[in-house]
């Protein structure tokens, strides 16, 4: 698990050259801005190919669970929200690459 949160970070850090989400403190704030960005969050990691929607779990969903795992896991807070976001997808099986 350790390594693929390595993988993570290393492929998505170079991706996150403004990580907007994390300024506006997306993980406890729940303005609509916010739903928007990790929205588009995650359907950026579903155009990469990372993500599979399964057709039963809503963004909605994806986005409380990360806000979860942001609360229990302090070492997602400190890499970018497409790392952690994908870290949530694959912790619920959604990712396409397993």
């Amino acid at each position: 698990m350790k390594i693929l949160l390595a993988v993570f970070m290393i492929f998505f850090s170079m991706n996150s050259y403004a990580d907007l989400a994390k300024a506006k403190s997306c993980n406890v704030n729940k303005d609509e801005e916010c739903e928007l960005l990790l929205n588009r969050t995650i359907d950026t990691l579903a155009s990469s190919g990372f993500y599979c929607p399964d057709g039963k779990i809503a963004n909605n969903n994806i986005i409380d669970a990360w806000r979860k795992d942001m609360a229990l896991n302090g070492n997602l807070q400190k890499v970018s929200t497409h790392v952690s976001v994908g870290f949530t997808i694959n912790q619920l099986g959604l990712s396409c690459k397993r």
